[in-house]
């Protein structure tokens, strides 16, 4: 499954501090995220999801951020983002 943001400044997921181990994301590719300052491949905020078997790229700022968050990311390829793979 692809998720393509097309250049938008939206984030491909988003995840909350309500969002805990139980919250997985698995098997998508994530790209395009247009270049607005707070918008990534995958946002983390105060969350702590499973992220697995995902490739996350060529999107403008870097692939994933993660604020205060302990996100556990299994077998995931992160390539191609201009800014860097993971911001923490």
């Amino acid at each position: 499954t692809s998720v393509d943001v097309e250049g938008e400044n939206l984030n491909g997921f988003y995840f909350h501090s309500d969002d805990g181990p139980n919250a997985v994301l698995d098997g998508f590719t994530i790209k395009g995220v247009g270049p607005g300052a707070n918008y990534y491949g995958i946002r983390c905020f105060y969350a702590a999801p499973v992220i697995r078997n995902c490739i996350i790229e060529e999107n403008e700022n870097q692939g994933v951020s993660i604020y205060s968050g302990e996100p556990v990311i299994e077998h995931c390829i992160i390539r191609n983002n201009d800014k860097g793979g993971i911001h923490i």
